[in-house]
This record gives structure tokens, C-alpha cells and sequence, in this order.
């Protein structure tokens, strides 16, 4: 799950994130998933940022994703028509790519410190501030990149109340015995909640899918039947030289 949040040097995010990226239907990327395709403009994505610490600072634009490959939208198309082979619906396969399109934008919130009242560090989402054109009342605020608010794309995505979104990354409710307090976040804490997020809904998303490629495949009835498997170890791609 670390993955999802931070890489090791030279190393890439898992490839549905770049794959989704390079989807050539401009409508699903940009209006229906509020995504651009452009890699490095994530925050997950972006190879500039080699610690979960750094991932909690503002988003660097300038150093492109590494290993970016020509056949990715090839790939892309491959993996939506092997899910549909497997027997995932068009809804599942939407809601799918609607996840992990969250996970993108909930990766560029971004926090910032504030002193509250009683003195003590909170910390707030460090929003752009909102665009109003003449005689338009205030929209959802716009990013330099031309793409919407992170934080109001990924509440869209996850059908989620922004309020208690918003809350959740700025505070927590301590309980005691006799009480239950609400205690303000710092940023560093916000960003820790974000991540945790993202990797808890990327981990549940892939726990899911394995559990409903199982149920298609299985053998059904009692009959013995020779049958085909898949083995999938994790960190053969980064070894220089392997063999079988």
C-alpha cells in the first residue's frame, strides 16, 4: 500500500494510475474523472518526490514521470477489454476508474498551518482561491493547471459531503471514558490522514477486484478440471538481471 503514496527512487507508481492517464477519451479523463494526462502533475505520480515526507509538500510540476512508455494507451484499452472478458459490468469498471481517479486527486490536497484561537497549531486545505467572472457567483476554485479543485473533484468522485471530508482531514475525535473531544490536526498529521486514505481505498479497491476475478474463474460445480493460474510476486520488476 505504501506504493500508492511514495516511491523508491527510479521507481514508478503501479501502472494503472499511468495507464488510466493515457486514455485518449478526452470526456471520461477530464469531465467525468476531473483528470488531466499528464503524470507529473500528481502528486503520487510525480518522481521529484522520493519520501512520504516530501509528498507532503506543494506539488513540484517540473520533473516528468519516469518510464513513461508509448504503449500505455494500447495498454490501456487491453486491460478494459480483459475486465470485460472476466465479467466485470460497465458500472463496476466505471466505478473502478472512478476510484482511482479519486485517489489522484485526493494525493494533490494540499495543507497548510494556522494558529487557532486557544493558541494551539491546526492546519487548514490550502485551496486556490475561487474564480468569479462578472455576474457568475462563485464556482469550485481552479488550479493553475486548468483543472478543478482537488479537493471538490475527489468529494465528486467518492459521492462524499465536502463538510465532513473536510473535517476528517483537519480533525480528530479523541475519546475518553467520560468524554469525546474533537482535537485539531497539524499539517503534517493532515497529510498522514490523506495518505492513509488513499492507500486504505486502494487497498480494499484491489482486495475487491482479486476477489471478483477469483469468483469468475472458479470451477464451477464438483467436476475435477484441470485449471490455470496466475503468480504475481511483487518487486520482480526492479531487479536488474532474475531467472525463472
Amino acid at each position: 500500500k505504501s506504493r500508492v503514496v511514495s516511491q523508491a527512487k527510479g521507481e514508478r507508481n503501479f501502472h494503472i494510475f499511468y495507464l488510466l492517464l493515457s486514455c485518449d477519451d478526452e470526456d471520461l479523463l477530464q469531465n467525468k474523472l476531473k483528470l488531466t494526462a499528464s503524470p507529473p502533475t500528481y502528486r503520487y505520480l510525480n518522481s521529484s518526490l522520493q519520501t512520504a515526507a516530501a509528498a507532503s509538500e506543494k506539488i513540484k510540476l517540473d520533473n516528468p514521470s519516469p518510464c513513461t512508455s508509448p504503449n500505455e494507451k494500447k495498454e490501456f484499452q487491453s486491460t478494459m477489454s480483459a475486465m470485460k472478458v472476466v465479467g466485470f459490468s460497465s458500472e463496476e469498471i466505471d466505478n473502478i476508474l472512478r476510484l482511482i481517479a479519486a485517489i489522484l486527486n485526493l494525493g494533490n490536497i494540499a495543507f497548510k498551518s494556522v494558529s487557532l484561537p486557544n493558541g494551539i497549531e491546526g492546519c487548514k486545505l490550502d485551496e486556490p482561491p475561487a474564480r468569479k467572472g462578472p455576474g457568475q457567483s462563485v464556482s469550485a476554485p481552479t488550479t493553475p493547471t486548468g483543472r478543478g479543485d482537488a479537493f471538490f473533484d475527489a468529494c465528486a468522485l467518492l459521492q462524499a459531503d465536502k463538510a465532513r471530508l473536510r473535517k476528517s482531514f483537519t480533525w480528530k475525535k479523541v475519546e475518553t471514558k467520560w468524554e469525546s473531544v474533537d482535537k485539531a490536526l497539524t499539517k503534517a498529521e493532515g497529510s498522514y490522514v490523506r495518505d492513509a486514505l488513499c492507500k486504505a481505498i486502494y487497498a480494499r479497491l484491489f482486495n475487491w477486484i482479486v476477489l471478483k476475478i477469483n469468483d469468475s474463474i472458479k470451477i464451477k460445480g464438483k467436476t475435477k478440471r484441470k485449471i490455470i493460474g496466475v503468480l504475481d510476486i511483487y518487486g520482480f520488476e526492479v531487479f536488474d538481471l532474475f531467472f525463472v
